[in-house]
């Protein structure tokens, strides 16, 4: 089981994840192409949903291994820099209050 995120086992899993995905709408055209030439009851959404659900479960498990230090940093600063209207939310809360300490009712 690999321990540290290098450069190789990065590109590893994410050729992995790139076969399954393939591997994953290639099946599912066949699939769909099956049922629709031979059956009256449509049956192809079972398996590609239930197989769809394993990949969206490989894809959140390898991006969950591309977290580390560096990226919560780079998120953490997005996140703060995204947050350009706080200083707009403080002036309405130190408004509301200044009205509430005035006695003055809350306009709704």
């Amino acid at each position: 089981m690999e321990t540290a995120n290098t450069d190789e086992s990065v590109a590893r899993r994410s050729r992995m994840l790139r076969i399954h995905f393939l591997a994953f709408a290639g099946v599912s055209i066949v699939l769909l192409s099956i049922d629709l030439s031979l059956f009256d009851v449509r049956w192809f959404h079972w398996p590609v949903m239930a197989w769809g659900a394993v990949l969206g479960t490989h894809f959140l498990y390898c991006k969950s291994l591309a977290v580390d230090d560096a990226w919560v940093e780079k998120r953490t600063n997005k996140i703060r820099d995204k947050s350009y209207d706080l200083g707009h939310i403080r002036d309405i809360e130190d408004s509301y209050k200044e009205s509430q300490s005035a006695g003055e009712s809350p306009k709704n």
